[in-house]
């Protein structure tokens, strides 16, 4: 298939790639070996032998056994994209995929959720409106992409690695849970492939794609390094191939994730560093939000009803060129855990974002959600005394009224080891104190924190004569800013439209 032929539609759809693949069992467990639980490539695309964009992709392993792939790119220098697929561990299934598309005629946003022993749940949109097609009656070659398969080619590369090469044959069944594809896999040994004018060692794998909507098959090469990591895809048009690392620079690139920890008071914090590659001045270096753990908060991801908030934020910040960092709470000593312990937690936090490469320490700001609104103050406060102040506040659905009217109205647990600092703590005059510029984001679907918490905020601290407050009460959308629907239901798997972006926009301009 040659791009130049291809519907423009048909790249809306990149998101409905994730496979869902029933083959003879592999060594799955084998599939994964010694790797580190991060990797990124940068892509080169190639078009019938001309440059015709940039593709970088990471694939990060979580401890509970999630493997994730995210990716970016740009085609023909004028269409952007992106996109996230969350695979089962044992890479035969898809969780969630979704994907970004913009071009000079149309932006594009698809998501699709697998729902166990039922179609997935997929919303599409064009320019900001509902797809007026349902997406069970998308052809199969729209739905099925090859020339934009990355993402879940890199799976289906993953689960082959621990094959042989030379004897490996298959064939797999793989659907997206509406349409099903047969797919013929066949080794073709070690060997190597002209790159750049250098012979570079790969083993390779033949893929021979069949539906019943395509005239004939299509068939793709996979090639992977020679530890069985991926390399690259081609067709008979086009060269999906890595160049290296992540990328240097460029639209296409993905953000660089790496665990690390927080060395709190006493305690060394599990924390995740997201940092964006640098833009076309490597000197200008990122601004950085901290994702403040709160002393209710679910885990450094802030996870609630499997979304998990803070991770969704890290990525679509990073796509926006900022760096975060979030980490894990602190766990309670003697059984007590108290606000200020936390806020010097955060602290921490800030001092190791800054010293991130490719991070400006000068450029940092707090994201606190829920009761993290209780030690958001405090924890600025220290950020200042330590000679390095963060530039603005980011309050998310956070409490922030006196913790024993708070408790009066709406009872925390009895048993919360924060509770005895929460009762005792007013986070007014704090914030009041840092003089700081602060956005406060609160949904008017929140069924954990009223959004009279942002708005009482507001009017109290206008009332001391601090005026640098905007406050959104986003319509429509929960406590962790997905939309709601109005007749009920589950929430959307990611954050409102524009929220992100709005959020990208104060921190850029607090980072002046």
């Amino acid at each position: 298939m040659n791009r130049s032929r291809t519907p423009p539609s048909a790249l809306c759809v990149l998101a409905l790639m994730a496979l869902a693949l029933a083959c003879p069992a592999p060594r799955v467990a084998a599939a994964l070996p010694g790797k580190a639980p991060v990797d990124s490539l940068h892509f080169l695309v190639e078009s019938e032998g001309a440059t015709a964009g940039w593709m970088s992709a990471v694939r990060v392993v979580h401890a509970d056994g999630r493997v994730v792939y995210r990716g970016a790119g740009t085609l023909r220098g004028t269409t952007s994209l992106k996109w996230t697929l969350e695979m089962t561990p044992d890479l035969r299934g898809y969780v969630r995929a979704t994907t970004w598309l913009k071009s000079p005629e149309r932006e594009l946003e698809i998501s699709s959720v697998h729902v166990p022993d039922g179609k997935p749940v997929v919303s599409a949109a064009v320019n900001g409106s509902k797809m007026p097609v349902p997406a069970e009656k998308l052809p199969a070659q729209v739905v099925y992409l090859p020339q934009v398969a990355a993402p879940a080619l890199m799976a289906l590369s993953d689960l082959l690695a621990p094959q042989d090469a030379a004897t490996y044959v298959a064939t797999l069944a793989a659907t997206n849970g509406m349409q099903k594809l047969d797919l013929a896999v066949r080794g073709l040994g070690l060997g190597t492939l002209a790159q750049k004018g250098t012979q570079v060692p790969v083993r390779s794998f033949e893929l021979t794609v069949s539906h019943k909507e395509l005239k004939e098959p299509l068939v793709l090469t996979i090639h992977q390094h020679p530890d069985g990591s991926f390399f690259g895809v081609e067709t008979p048009q086009e060269r999906i191939l890595a160049t290296g690392g992540a990328a240097s620079s460029g639209a296409g690139a993905v953000a660089g994730i790496v665990e690390t920890t927080v060395a709190g008071d006493g305690v060394a914090l599990a924390a995740v560093l997201t940092v964006p590659p640098p833009g076309k001045d490597p000197a200008v270096k990122a601004a950085g939000v901290v994702l403040v753990a709160g002393p209710a908060q679910n885990g450094r991801d802030a996870e609630s009803a499997g979304f998990r908030f803070y991770e969704h934020l890290a990525s679509e910040l990073a796509a926006a060129g900022i760096a975060t960092l979030r980490y894990e709470p602190r766990p309670p000593a003697g059984g007590a855990l108290s606000l200020a312990a936390m806020a010097g937690d955060a602290s921490a936090a800030a001092d190791a974002l800054g010293a991130a490469a490719g991070v400006d320490p000068a450029k940092i700001l707090l994201l606190c959600q829920g009761e993290g609104g209780m030690l958001a103050g405090e924890a600025a406060a220290l950020c200042a005394q330590a000679g390095r102040p963060v530039k603005g506040l980011i309050l998310v659905g956070a409490t922030t009224s006196p913790g024993a009217e708070l408790h009066a109205a709406q009872p925390r647990p009895a048993d919360a080891p924060w509770l005895a600092s929460f009762l005792a703590a007013d986070p007014r005059p704090a914030l009041l104190a840092s003089g700081l510029p602060m956005m406060l984001l609160h949904g008017d679907r929140d069924d954990a924190v009223p959004s009279t918490e942002a708005t009482a905020l507001k009017e109290w601290l206008n009332a001391q004569g601090h005026l640098k407050v905007a406050c959104t009460v986003a319509v429509g959308l929960n406590h962790c800013l997905q939309e709601v629907p109005a007749a009920g239901g589950e929430p959307a798997p990611e954050c409102g439209k524009g929220v992100v972006k709005r959020i990208a926009g104060f921190v850029a301009q607090c980072a002046r």
